[in-house]
């Protein structure tokens, strides 16, 4: 699978975004640019002493609320079976999981996730 990245920079700040360019694929395809590449940045932000990595990942990692509650915030509980979403829900899911380890297990970066709507 292609990726495109895309560099921004202001002052001190970067930001990275990557993104298939062919149409969905397989699972493993999934997997090398949502799980592995967040992960490998992350890595490298370590090595480079960055102090902060904020991190975009979709709603859907979510469980969906019950139709009496309606709106989620940072509280609500993860998907209990991502496996039956699909590749780019359960990659993200994936991502989020290895990232807030990643973070865990180091002083720096700190890692912010941010969930889109």
């Amino acid at each position: 699978m292609r990726m495109r990245s895309e560099a921004h920079c202001w002052a001190s700040r970067r930001l990275f975004t990557a993104r298939p360019v062919a149409a969905p694929g397989r699972l493993e395809e999934y997997e090398q640019v949502n799980v592995r590449g967040p992960l490998r940045l992350a890595h490298l932000a370590a090595e480079a002493g960055v102090k902060r990595i904020v991190y975009l990942s979709p709603i859907g990692v979510y469980r969906r609320p019950p139709r009496s509650r309606s709106l989620l915030d940072e509280h609500a509980p993860y998907e209990d079976r991502p496996a039956d979403r699909r590749p780019y829900t359960q990659t993200k899911f994936a991502a989020e999981k290895s990232l807030l380890e990643f973070s865990r297990a180091n002083e720096i970066p700190t890692i912010v996730i941010l969930r889109r709507r």
